[in-house]
């Protein structure tokens, strides 16, 4: 049965009941809406500025080690720059890499999310979790998924095309859930 739907606001005002599959490629596309380039950094000035904070603590530590004769400067500006070069994998090939083994082992699952005017009631591998209003912090939409975040720090994670049956598009989607949840109707997120 497909909800009824009111042309100011799709999604509230209606008890609705999604039944979806969580693929592999969900999950790809949930992560890649992680990715720092899909939140609006671009990589290379991530990769400038990791470079220069670097370059400052290498040159640092060699000032320190000529000035107080000793390598401990020279080894902590490593342990700072190892740590710094670190933070660039999320963007790198390597996290692709990683992303895509993982979601080669995922196996399909059932999730059944019920969006009522009390809150998010969903159920995934046989545990069942609500969620009120309150506890939505934001929506947002992306190549694929539409993302609920949750005060918790947890997510819902809707792939686009479960919301066919509802004859929904992902951002009329989004801003029936900011208005159930009376977020800004301008949140973030790209579709």
């Amino acid at each position: 049965m497909v909800p009824e739907l009111h042309e100011s606001s799709p999604v509230s005002g209606n008890d609705i009941r999604l039944v979806y599959t969580l693929t592999a490629e969900d999950w790809r596309d949930y992560h890649d809406a992680l990715m720092p380039a899909n939140l609006g950094y671009s990589p290379w000035s991530y990769y400038f500025n990791i470079l220069g904070t670097n370059g400052l603590l290498f040159g640092f530590g060699y000032v320190c080690t000529i000035q107080l004769e000793t390598a401990i400067p020279a080894l902590v500006a490593i342990v700072f720059a190892a740590r710094n070069i670190g933070e660039t994998v999320p963007i790198s090939r390597i996290r692709r890499k990683m992303i895509e083994q993982q979601a080669a082992s995922i196996a399909p699952y059932e999730i059944t999310l019920e969006i009522s005017g009390g809150g998010l009631l969903e159920t995934a591998h046989g545990i069942t979790s609500f969620c009120p209003w309150s506890s939505v912090t934001r929506v947002e939409t992306y190549k694929g998924v539409t993302i609920v975040h949750l005060a918790s720090g947890q997510v819902a994670t809707v792939p686009h095309h479960a919301l066919g049956p509802l004859g929904l598009g992902p951002e009329e989607f989004a801003t029936g859930l900011r208005l159930r949840g009376s977020l800004p109707a301008d949140g973030p997120g790209r579709a």
